[in-house]
């Protein structure tokens, strides 16, 4: 059947009759019209119809155009676009039903929002519209006598939609109550009567789509990505829209409007990896799209991509591998000027979440954006550089290399310190940036800038007063001038600028004006008040030492790979040698390629071949997007809702593992993440995913030893690293010094303590507590979970506790007997 569109300008009469019977289909966003625009609809309607005392002396009044596919005859019709006009107009239909006083008219106007059918024909009776929301508006609008009910009614356990819907239909109601029974008559035929709207009639979803891109008159402005919703879940089958709308408001409603938008705009550029040259709706159907399946776009694209964006933007990376770091990178790119940088570190962290190789990554991205920031590389090259970013992540390459897009050459470094080493205070779209990223690196990376001002101040002042000091400490003006603007002699202020004080000389500079209020935010300005003059002499030196922080820490020394960082081992994805013993294939770490070595032989262990594989291929069968939890309970058969939902009770994997419990499956899981094959990510939504390492064993269809449960609970493990955790211990040292002196996580120290207990060593674990309000939410949460183990626990608590404060509570209360062994 051929695409056919029609066009017909229509009265209301005709729009609520017989012809159409219209639905909003469930990838629309939800009703969202204000008051404000309720009004405009009001008031304009009003002016319309004037002052007139018969509606034929009023003139013809155009309301717009509505979208819609319709085929052929049958009045089922999908509102496209100009469901919140609709929707509006049929909440006005039932305020003046309502408010009219005779039931003849009651009965007149309900007609349009509802069609009783023939009883004798067997048709049954409908409301002429039907919103998503459709229970709430037939039982407390649409249907006869209960409007006023609704208006008494709290907002209160209302979602934002029936929120709009109540505060509409109240503004509408107070608005007209106060007009004349006469009047109120009278706008009702001039509704039905003297209205028009264009109704653009399409027989398809790809027609109405075209339509839709480019009809938009009184509604809520359509945005690029309301125009993408239409074309890829209008696409979809029936049974799943409700799904992937439901994933996709969610994701909008997280983000908001705007922001959202950017997200798809960054999106289209890691896949297109170059600046948008035409619409972004466009170049999103003609190459995102092109690149996926529209059924997978929101699971496998959007998704993923927003827990990404939120990660990097948000500076939220979360990882048991010591997240502090990379967000504290994340956050000093968040406070450039341009956002370049968010699609290839969201492309990077969509496909590498390891902390080490994470951390890494932003390191150096943040050593190049902070660059080319520094001598303002224009926007296309810049654009370009990313780009080329991207395509190297894209193919693997190596992006620590001397030759990476990542990398800064000899040149850009020398055109770097040279930009550093010049009248920096004069650039002010740089200055302020770069003196926080200075400050940072001189408080040693603790400081937080949440200040609700921050100025930029110059120590020796531009236009210094005759016969002032400083005109005899700079008696040579061309010098003066040199310095004023340099790295060396700007601080930072966390209060607006005092033109007046600005001028004063050094002395009472620093005891009026950097002291005032008695407290230094900055560490550059402390700097500056521990000096007792300032001259040509103090600023050459501050020069060498401020450039010399910068270039340790951007390596500006010369060009060369970037040398790695040690949080978790980016190579914990562990390599495997593969011997006989007994006539069975076991996995066994290559303890020349790990250096956390797991000797797993010297354990009490257990076959894990089937429980393994069916983790893993349980994983894999419901597309890597759940956590641990949720795949325990498809293989062991759960009936919940979510497991309903997502329909994972048809895969193969479902009920397959029956001799395990929820509990356990999760720590043969955290078992087989500390093997390297499956992968536990961070961020909004931690799910696990199969490494190669795991996707090997799958393939291979090797044995694999895992150590047994009731053992792995005693503690059963290396003596020589507890060793040395217990004479660092002895020496006094905290957890804390520990686990920096030795590399490792405090949770980490916390096993070992837990195991020196064992071992009968006297440790008082009260001085290491978090506070008491958390020990007992912690207690409780083992008690709820029924077991000893910590990633239910974690993922019940949630991010404000972390793995060390739950270890070591762990272990102190069982030492105190409060816990089983």
């Amino acid at each position: 059947m051929s695409e056919t569109i029609e066009a017909k300008e229509l009265q209301l009469v005709s729009i609520f009759g017989d012809n159409y019977r219209f639905e909003i289909p469930e990838y629309q966003r939800p009703y969202a019209w204000t008051t404000e625009q309720t009004g405009e609809l009001l008031d304009d309607l009003l002016h319309a119809m004037g002052d007139v005392g018969s509606v034929s002396e009023a003139s013809p009044y155009f309301l717009g155009s509505i979208v819609i596919i319709q085929k052929g005859l049958q009045p089922q019709a999908q509102i496209v676009d100009g469901q919140q006009r609709i929707t509006t107009l049929t909440i006005l239909l039932c305020v003046l039903r309502e408010l009219a006083s005779e039931e003849r008219d009651r009965g007149d106007i309900h007609s349009y929002v509802y069609a009783p059918g023939r009883e004798s024909a067997g048709i049954p009776g409908h409301y002429r519209l039907a919103v998503r929301d459709s229970e709430f508006f037939q039982n407390n609008i649409q249907q006869m006598g209960r409007l006023r009910s609704l208006l008494e009614r709290s907002p209160a356990n209302l979602s934002d939609s029936q929120q709009r819907m109540l505060e509409n239909a109240r503004h509408l109601f107070n608005s007209l109550a106060g007009h004349e029974e006469r009047r109120r008559k009278i706008l009702m035929q001039f509704i039905a009567q003297r209205c028009y709207l264009v109704v653009v009639s399409a027989s398809d979803q790809n027609s109405a789509y075209r339509i839709f891109s480019v009809l938009n008159d009184r509604g809520l402005d359509l945005s690029p990505t309301d125009i993408l919703k239409a074309d890829i879940i209008g696409a979809l089958p029936k049974n799943v829209r409700s799904q992937h709308t439901e994933i996709w408001e969610e994701i909008e409603e997280d983000f908001g409007r705007d922001r959202f938008g950017d997200l798809f705009a960054h999106i289209r550029t890691i896949s297109m990896k170059r600046r948008q040259r035409g619409t972004l709706q466009q170049e999103f159907h003609d190459h995102v799209l092109k690149a996926v399946d529209r059924a997978d776009f929101v699971v496998k694209v959007l998704e993923p991509y927003a827990e990404a964006y939120a990660t990097v933007t948000g500076a939220s990376y979360a990882s048991a591998g010591g997240p502090g770091e990379v967000n504290t990178y994340l956050r000093y790119l968040n406070r450039l000027g341009n956002f370049d940088w968010i699609p290839p570190a969201m492309a990077f962290y969509r496909r590498n979440q390891y902390p080490e190789a994470f951390l890494r990554f932003v390191r150096d991205l943040e050593r190049l954006a902070y660059a080319m920031f520094i001598v303002r590389t224009p926007a296309n090259r810049r654009t370009s550089r990313y780009a080329n970013i991207l395509r190297a992540i894209d193919q693997k390459d190596d992006l620590h290399g001397v030759s990476s897009p990542l990398q800064l050459s000899s040149r850009e470094i020398a055109d770097v310190l040279s930009a550093l080493d010049g009248p920096i205070g004069s650039l002010t779209q740089v200055r302020r940036t770069l003196l926080l990223r200075l400050d940072s690196l001189l408080a040693d990376g603790g400081a937080r800038y949440e200040h609700a001002t921050i100025s930029i101040e110059h120590v020796l002042p531009r236009n210094p007063e005759r016969n002032s000091q400083w005109l005899r400490d700079f008696p040579d003006e061309e010098e003066r001038e040199e310095w004023t603007d340099r790295l060396a002699n700007l601080v930072l202020l966390s209060r607006t600028k005092n033109s007046r004080a600005q001028n004063h000389d050094f002395e009472r500079k620093k005891r009026e004006y950097f002291q005032r209020g008695g407290v230094v935010t900055f560490a550059l300005t402390s700097q500056v008040l521990a000096e007792e003059e300032w001259t040509p002499a103090v600023l050459q030196r501050r020069r060498r030492e401020l450039i010399n922080v910068l270039k340790k820490e951007w390596r500006l020394e010369q060009a060369s790979p970037s040398p790695p960082v040690h949080v978790l081992q980016e190579q914990s994805k562990p390599t495997y040698n593969v011997e006989k013993v007994q006539g069975e294939s076991h996995r066994v770490y290559d303890q020349t390629k790990q250096p956390l070595q797991k000797n797993l032989t010297a354990r009490e262990e257990f076959d894990a071949t089937v429980i393994a594989q069916d983790i893993l291929k349980a994983v894999i069968q419901t597309e890597e997007r759940f956590g641990i939890r949720h795949v325990a309970d498809v293989l062991r058969g759960s009936k919940n809702k979510k497991v309903k939902k997502w329909r994972h009770d048809s895969l193969p994997a479902y009920g397959t593992v029956n001799g395990y419990s929820a509990d356990e499956i999760t720590e043969i899981a955290d078992q087989l993440i500390e093997e390297g094959m499956l992968y536990r990510g961070g961020g909004r939504y931690p799910t696990l995913s199969v490494t190669q390492a795991g996707k090997d064993f799958l393939k291979l269809g090797e044995a694999l030893t895992l150590t047994s449960l009731s053992r792995r609970r005693k503690g059963v493990r290396e003596v020589s690293t507890y060793e040395e955790t217990k004479q660092l211990w002895k020496q006094g040292l905290s957890v804390e010094q520990i686990a920096k002196e030795r590399s490792l996580e405090k949770s980490t120290i916390a096993f070992h303590l837990e195991h020196l207990i064992e071992e009968g060593m006297d440790i008082d674990l009260r001085p290491m507590l978090p506070p008491m309000e958390k020990v007992e939410e912690i207690k409780k949460a083992f008690e709820e979970m029924g077991g000893n183990l910590l990633p239910p626990v974690k993922e019940l608590l949630g991010d404000e506790y972390s793995y060390y404060e739950i270890k070591i509570v762990w272990v102190f209360l069982r030492q105190q007997g409060e816990l089983p062994s």
